[in-house]
């Protein structure tokens, strides 16, 4: 079964960009997802996310959208930061052999990088005690990710909550005469609508 998704802002539901940003869940860019099925992972998905991300900012140039995007980021980072260092002490509980020791000096200089420092000259029950450590300390990275994504959730239900009374306030100040709904409008249609009534004024006076 062929997968359809929003491709464009000017398909995509304002109540589907709403719940993407309060979820960081990109299911909600396929035409048919309600949050209830499956989540699937796709590369086709992550390409289009970030070009709806592009598309967004250059209609919107939200300042406070582009420190979400810093923190997406900056999870992602952390979290390739983490795998990365796991795997190498994952190798290390292996041992090296004296034919193999260019990759235990290739690995501890990579720990180094990433703010880890261990001895080169070192037994492997001294390399057990190391990496032990490391383990440990790398549990703060997990830490960081954490404090990131409780905070894009609470940034999300914050704007879940300011949504509906932006509904409400654009309703009234552009005299539409009935309640927006969400579902019902696209992205493209909503941008337009706020810069609208951002010129009302303007025009007022």
């Amino acid at each position: 079964m062929q997968i359809e998704y929003y491709e464009t802002l000017e398909e995509m539901p304002l109540y589907n960009w709403d719940r993407y940003l309060a979820t960081n869940c990109n299911n909600w860019f396929i035409s048919n997802f309600n949050g209830r099925q499956k989540i699937i992972e796709s590369e086709e998905l992550t390409i289009l996310e970030v070009k709806l991300h592009d598309d967004y900012f250059k209609l919107l140039n939200d300042a406070s959208f582009i420190l979400k995007l810093q923190k997406w980021a900056r999870i992602e980072a952390l979290s390739s930061k983490y795998s990365a260092i796991v795997a190498i002490l994952k190798r290390f509980e292996l041992g090296f052999s004296i034919e193999e020791q260019e990759h235990r000096a290739m690995f501890i200089k990579t720990l180094g990088k990433s703010g880890f420092k261990m001895p080169l000259l070192n037994n492997y029950e001294g390399d057990l005690k190391e990496i032990e450590l490391i383990f440990t300390k790398i549990q703060s990275i997990k830490t960081q990710i954490s404090i990131l994504q409780v905070e894009l959730k609470e940034e999300g239900q914050q704007e879940k909550q300011s949504l509906q009374k932006q509904l409400l306030l654009v309703s009234k100040g552009l005299q539409l005469g009935y309640r927006l709904n969400p579902k019902e409008i696209n992205i493209a249609e909503w941008i337009e609508m706020t810069k609208m009534m951002k010129e009302k004024p303007k025009q007022i006076n």
